[in-house]
């Protein structure tokens, strides 16, 4: 019994410690994330390898695929009632 009261303790210990080293990241916001992963910066040839959605971290992720149609805006076409000739 003792042996499973020292791994719980260690296993909230360490979790403790990982919860602290995130801790002093500053919460991003929207405008953060869509200024620096929107599709126009993405596309620069000069954008640097940081700005690739591959390298988002977990919050950025979370806030980037929750608004999605502002991250990446995409155009939407009405249709009509009239068809085109074959």
């Amino acid at each position: 019994m003792t042996n499973r009261l020292r791994r719980a303790s260690l296993f909230a210990v360490s979790g403790l410690l990982v919860l602290s080293a995130f801790a002093d990241e500053p919460a991003p916001t929207l405008e953060s994330v869509i200024n620096t992963y929107r599709a126009d910066v993405l596309l620069e040839t000069d954008a640097s390898v940081e700005a690739s959605p591959l390298f988002m971290t977990q919050a950025e992720r979370r806030l980037a695929f929750a608004h999605f149609d502002q991250l990446y805006p995409t155009a939407t076409v009405a249709a009509s009632g009239m068809g085109e000739p074959l």
